[in-house]
């Protein structure tokens, strides 16, 4: 039996190779992802509409826990982002 604490080499390869934070690889794992399959989630050349794979991690691990520091962070960059969007809709006088 492996230490608890011990890296799993999938998931350094996908740290690695998606150029995920540490905070990134620990949603991804609390959200039970597989790391063979994480790499689908990832967009490539064909598939713009997706999400970088990080913006990803974060929106649904947002989702699934609510009250977690990353959901408050984008409630936050989300109310930012429209008043910006509505500061510059306002006609000047």
């Amino acid at each position: 039996m492996s230490h608890k604490n011990a890296k799993n080499p999938l998931w350094e390869e996908v740290k690695k190779r998606f150029q995920l934070s540490d905070k990134h690889l620990k949603m991804a794992k609390q959200l039970g992802l597989n790391p063979q399959k994480i790499g689908n989630y990832a967009p490539n050349k064909h598939q713009r509409w997706k999400k970088p794979l990080p913006q990803f991690i974060e929106k649904i691990f947002a989702k699934q826990y609510p009250q977690s520091d990353v959901a408050k962070e984008l409630r936050a960059e989300r109310r930012s982002s429209k008043a910006k969007r509505r500061a510059l809709q306002r006609p000047e006088n």
